[in-house]
């Protein structure tokens, strides 16, 4: 089954979230009702998505979300959202380290 990672951002928090689903709708949904209060997400309810990326199951979009916070940068998330070139140089990443094969939505 299609699993697929996406990307949230919050003009109110000026921050983004990263997270994995099967429902990218449903789950942002979740996000803005403040459904997750556990969540780094509770901080505010106007959360966007700017990118998804489809991954074949569950195990393989945790394995690249836990890679994508990793990075710990703002500049990394905004680029893989708006910068095709740096984009394919993370799938290429990805499938090199882990066999993964990931694109984009």
């Amino acid at each position: 089954m299609n699993h697929f990672i996406y990307i949230l951002y919050s003009d109110t928090a000026d921050k983004y979230y990263v997270g994995e689903t099967e429902d990218v709708v449903q789950r942002l949904i979740l996000h803005n009702s403040g459904t997750f209060s556990g969540s780094s997400t509770k901080i505010a309810c106007d959360w966007k998505i700017l990118a998804t990326f489809l991954l074949r199951n569950r195990i393989e979009a945790r394995i690249v979300e836990k890679y994508i916070k990793q990075m710990k940068s703002r500049k990394f998330t905004e680029s893989l959202i708006t910068n095709l070139d740096f984009f394919l140089n993370f799938k290429e990443l990805v499938f090199q380290k882990f066999t993964i094969i990931i694109s984009k939505q």
